[in-house]
């Protein structure tokens, strides 16, 4: 079976506990996922994707931080 994507998005201010991050492991193992997509942003998006970088060093981690100002810094934001 081939490898598949897998993306997690979270709230900023939750701290994923141990139960749950071995929840998400376990996921990604009966999937067969080999990448994991993460929106870069502090919280359940970095604290889960360093969680897997440590204990499956084999799945590919890719940020996809928030780009709020793609008109430059004196731009308006883009929500």
């Amino acid at each position: 079976m081939t490898g598949r994507s897998a993306a997690i998005t979270g709230g900023r201010d939750h701290d994923p506990s141990l139960e749950e991050l071995a929840a998400l492991l376990r996921l990604l193992d009966q999937h067969h996922v080999t990448e994991l997509h993460h929106g870069d942003c502090r919280g359940v998006d970095r604290k889960a994707a360093g969680h897997v970088h440590q204990h499956r060093p084999g799945i590919r981690i890719v940020p996809h931080p928030a780009n709020w100002r793609p008109h430059g810094p004196y731009g308006p934001l883009d929500r």
